[in-house]
């Protein structure tokens, strides 16, 4: 017996139609027609009975296959969950946006949790925002703004509350010439440079909110990565939008004008009884190593 050929089995008894079968299993009717035939061939005994004008039926050989066969499904369901919890104790990724750092806090508070819960690992790594979603489905943490957040059955922390928001570009930008105050309209010649992983909700929150503050609408220019952005900007002609984790804001390269606007940061995870009990002590060593003087300060929904 084959996994392939059980798969194939189980979707005929399930749909009781070769046709149908072979549609959801995405083969062709004469493969499933093969598999059928050598599982029956193993077994000496026939497990479908095609007698019937309009569907097949089970045989008494094929319903106990059948029920054999799904206790075997379900216990290796549970196998996997078994095995993917165990994978939960022992590593657990933390991922940041591209073109963000995580806080010192934060780092200092992951090493602190890897002392106190053993043998797990933390890893860090930078993602695209448009692999949020796709990195919380498996299992991962998420450390984004506000405007990042996604909709979903996941569970959210705030770490920071009311960042400040900046335009960001080269120093050597005309907005920031010597001697010069900076002013929104500074950037009016200048286009706006973004990721193209950024979601189109930032991109559209950004005409909605960003564009009538400074008033006036920038050319924008969709880049392929936040790396591309940095490089762009040094081309002093174009601006674009973050806050002081920007990994590059505290540079002597860059400029930066602070908006009236602000956003939070949050730690995102999906809900999960394992990820529910981890994320919760580290939240209490956050609170617990809360810097003196924190200049963003921190809270917890």
């Amino acid at each position: 017996m084959t996994f392939p050929g059980l798969q194939c089995f189980i979707t005929v008894a399930q749909e009781l139609n070769y046709t149908r079968a072979a549609e959801k299993l995405f083969i062709s009717q004469p493969g499933v027609s093969k598999h059928i035939k050598a599982l029956e061939v193993e077994l000496g005994t026939s497990l479908f009975d095609k007698s019937s004008t309009k569907n097949l039926t089970l045989t008494p050989a094929g319903k106990i296959l059948y029920e054999c066969v799904m206790r075997c499904t379900q216990d290796l369901e549970s196998a996997k969950k078994q095995i993917r919890h165990l994978t939960l104790l022992q590593r657990l990724d933390l991922n940041f946006i591209e073109g963000n750092t995580l806080p010192d806090e934060l780092f200092h508070a992951m090493d602190l949790f890897q002392e106190r819960i053993r043998p797990t690992e933390m890893f860090t790594q930078s993602i695209q925002q448009k692999e949020i979603l796709s990195s919380l489905n498996h299992d991962q943490l998420v450390y984004c703004s506000e405007t990042e957040l996604p909709e979903g059955d996941y569970s959210h922390v705030m770490i920071y509350q009311n960042v400040p928001l900046y335009l960001i570009a080269s120093a050597k930008h005309p907005a920031f010439r010597d001697g010069h105050v900076p002013c929104f309209d500074d950037f009016r010649d200048s286009a706006f440079f973004y990721s193209e992983g950024f979601t189109k909700d930032y991109r559209a929150r950004c005409d909605r909110i960003l564009f009538p503050l400074l008033g006036f609408d920038p050319e924008k220019v969709g880049l392929r990565n936040y790396e591309s952005v940095r490089l762009y900007l040094k081309g002093n002609r174009g601006f674009t939008l973050g806050t002081a984790f920007n990994e590059s804001f505290h540079s002597a390269e860059i400029g930066a004008l602070e908006l009236p606007l602000t956003t939070n940061f949050y730690l995102v995870w999906k809900k999960h009884q394992f990820l529910n009990t981890y994320i919760s002590e580290l939240i209490r060593i956050l609170q617990s190593s809360k810097p003196e003087g924190n200049l963003y300060g921190f809270t917890v929904d």
